[in-house]
């Protein structure tokens, strides 16, 4: 009988453990944040990126006062940033091959360029040879 009342104790021991443990998540975290940020940190880079940005990207504000001015402003290029590449119209191309891609398109489109968890290093590679050929661009 005693062998019985020492198993079971064992057991309701090792159950209540389990349960305070991380089992079903009431453990205590070791993270060092007090959880009451509102998220705009990312906010706040971007805007100063942006703010920081020579006149070489295109806001869209800016383009719909250049239609109205009866320049036609159209996004005919969509890119997207994939870690190291680059990605148009459902292809991989080299940064060369895209560059030389948009310039057999028309002088006044805007490239719209979307950083899909893009490495900064092909990112901002990617903006540099766009504003060495003069290139206008938004970022999504």
């Amino acid at each position: 009988m005693k062998k019985i009342l020492t198993i079971i104790v064992v057991i309701i021991v090792v159950a209540v453990l389990l349960l305070l443990g991380a089992g079903l998540g009431f453990g205590k975290g070791n993270g060092k944040g007090d959880g009451k940020g509102d998220g705009g940190a990312k906010v706040e880079n971007s805007q100063t990126k942006a703010d920081n940005e020579e006149n070489k990207t295109i806001d869209v504000d800016d383009a719909s006062d250049k239609a109205s001015e009866g320049k036609e402003i159209s996004i005919a290029v969509k890119i997207s940033v994939v870690g190291n590449e680059y990605f148009y119209d459902n292809e991989r191309l080299s940064l060369d091959e895209l560059i030389a891609e948009i310039q057999k398109i028309d002088d006044s489109i805007v490239v719209e360029i979307k950083d899909d968890n893009a490495s900064l290093k092909a990112y901002n590679a990617m903006i540099d040879a766009l504003d060495e050929n003069s290139i206008n661009y938004i970022e999504k």
